[in-house]
């Protein structure tokens, strides 16, 4: 959300003609902030350099480029050679690495689709009554923000996608719709006596759509009742070695290192990018206190093996299987 903040504000500060050249600058600024809040947040400065191309004083162009490119891409250079090349590996690399669904991609279309189909169906009818404000005038960069994010709706095919994913696009949806009721106020007037219909109308569909999705489990509902939970966190406080464990926000709260991502890795594993050796030779040696048990772990190559011969099931918490090392068989 802090990076969606800083696209937008980036894109509310480009100037419009006659407005003062250090607003173009505090926007770059703000594009650079995104983009190293999250790395994908590229999406609403792109909107701005494209619509830059269509300005009639080309300086603002290169000096966007000058206070965004230029310094976006020397951090990044920066951090790719302070790393030795990691960042480079785990931001692209290893992204580019994930499984991709064509089905779960439709599917996140489908989605989006039903959540916004309203403001979408606004969108289009501004669009096409008044192009000449919104696909020509200073409102171009907020139309491209919104195509750039509804062709990046293809990610929700990525292996792990979310409805997270469809925040930036519903942001530039509701952004959008916003402009295109107002172009066409302008050029209608008595559009403003059902303007607040039309808004009821997509509160609506997208409250019932996202129903299920903003549905909050059980145990974050009513936590005093999560009494699984409450012994997971327990049972991860109390353990005096390393953890390996398929619930990673456990071991942010307790304060334990996180060793091991499992879904990550086991992709990982699959592309023939990431070893799993040297996690299969500690799990041999025992070396984990306490053993967090989804499913993904035994995914990983060797685990099952491991987990079956050198430790023992002690636990059952929710989808949780809590595993410690078997004792040492006597001499």
């Amino acid at each position: 959300m802090l990076a969606c903040f800083f696209s937008i504000a980036g894109l509310g500060l480009v100037p419009r003609a006659g407005e003062p050249a250090w607003r173009l600058y505090a926007a770059a600024a703000c594009f650079f902030l995104g983009v190293f809040t999250k790395q994908t947040a590229l999406l609403a400065p792109a909107a701005t350099a494209l619509a830059l191309l269509r300005d009639p004083v080309p300086r603002r162009l290169r000096a966007f480029l000058l206070a965004f490119a230029v310094p976006t891409g020397a951090a990044m250079l920066a951090l790719v050679i302070a790393t030795r090349g990691q960042a480079w590996t785990h931001l692209v690399t290893y992204t580019a690495a994930a499984d991709y669904s064509l089905a779960a991609g439709a599917k996140g279309y489908v989605e989006f689709l039903v959540l916004s189909g309203p403001l979408l169906a606004l969108v289009l009818l501004g669009l096409g009554a008044c192009p000449d404000v919104l696909l020509s005038g200073p409102d171009l960069r907020f139309s491209l923000y919104w195509l750039l994010n509804l062709a990046a709706l293809v990610t929700t095919a990525k292996a792990g996608a979310a409805q997270n994913y469809l925040i930036e696009p519903w942001l530039a949806t509701v952004l959008l719709a916003a402009l295109a009721l107002g172009a066409l106020r302008e050029r209608s007037p008595e559009i403003f006596l059902w303007w607040p219909a039309v808004m009821l109308v997509a509160a609506a569909v997208a409250l019932g759509a996202g129903h299920d999705a903003a549905h909050l489990p059980r145990p974050i509902r009513n936590p005093h009742l999560a009494t699984e939970y409450l012994a997971l966190d327990q049972a991860v406080e109390a353990a005096a070695g390393p953890i390996l464990s398929e619930n990673l926000s456990v071991l942010v709260r307790k304060g334990k290192p996180v060793l091991v991502e499992p879904f990550g890795m086991l992709l990982l594993s699959r592309r023939g990018l990431w070893r799993p050796d040297r996690v299969v030779a500690d799990c041999e040696a025992g070396r984990f206190a306490l053993v967090v048990e989804e499913h993904r772990l035994r995914d990983i190559p060797g685990m099952a093996a491991c987990l079956d011969r050198r430790y023992e099931e002690f636990s059952r918490l929710g989808p949780y299987d809590l595993l410690r090392p078997r004792p040492d068989p006597p001499p």
